[in-house]
């Protein structure tokens, strides 16, 4: 029992440490830290936590969200001493070490995830469609920025959406044309969803496409 009870024990420290991810997923954090921590020291200041932050497209964008990222980041320092880690640096350090590191990212995709099910929850009521069909829409869309990041030689965390040509040769694919003066239409469109020539187009500006396709016809209408 005394051993059962010591290897559960352990099994959740270990847990607590990884935050949750799975051992490929900090391998990943780990590679995108020692990218930033050029002088290999373990630790990296929050300018280069900036620079990881917004690889990962969580890069606070206004003052509230730098001084809540602060805060953030000695709960994650907390959250890190919980987990069996003794070197964690003080609270309020500028200096952010790789296992406070991984509990930050932890509360921020958490966050994302929170606020990105309630944006989907919000559009998908806003333009009618089902979960059934925004979870076959988001795999679309999911399957194509993975080829394109894949022909870029990148991850996926490196693009903030679609970019204009992977929207076109998806256009392709579901047998839409977008030619002449239809282009010029299809063009009008995608910058009024926020996606210039030289832009991407996000999981909600996707849905708002595909809406407006079924909507004009063009999907599903012979077009």
């Amino acid at each position: 029992v005394k051993l059962a009870d010591s290897c559960r024990s352990d099994r959740v420290a270990k847990e607590r440490k990884l935050a949750g991810f799975a051992e490929e997923r900090i391998k990943e954090l780990e590679e995108a830290y020692n990218r930033f921590d050029k002088d290999k020291s373990g630790e990296i200041d929050t300018a280069e936590l900036m620079g990881i932050l917004k690889e990962f497209g969580w890069q606070p964008k206004t003052r509230e969200e730098q001084s809540a990222l602060m805060k953030k980041l000695d709960i994650a320092r907390a959250k890190a001493r919980y987990a069996g880690v003794s070197e964690v640096g003080p609270d309020g350090s500028a200096t952010i070490k790789f296992w406070t590191f991984v509990q930050l990212c932890r509360l921020l995709e958490t966050e994302a995830e929170v606020a990105e099910e309630a944006r989907t929850n919000a559009l998908m009521k806003e333009l009618k469609f089902t979960i059934k069909e925004v979870e076959e829409f988001r795999n679309i869309f999911l399957d194509k920025r993975r080829e394109y990041a894949e022909e870029c030689g990148s991850t996926c965390d490196a693009f903030e959406g679609l970019p204009r040509d992977a929207i076109l040769r998806l256009m392709r694919m579901l047998g839409v044309s977008v030619k002449a003066e239809r282009k010029v239409t299809f063009d009008k469109q995608l910058i009024d969803l926020g996606c210039p020539s030289d832009g991407f187009l996000d999981f909600a500006g996707f849905l708002r496409l595909m809406r407006w396709l079924i909507g004009s016809g063009w999907l599903g209408g012979g077009g």
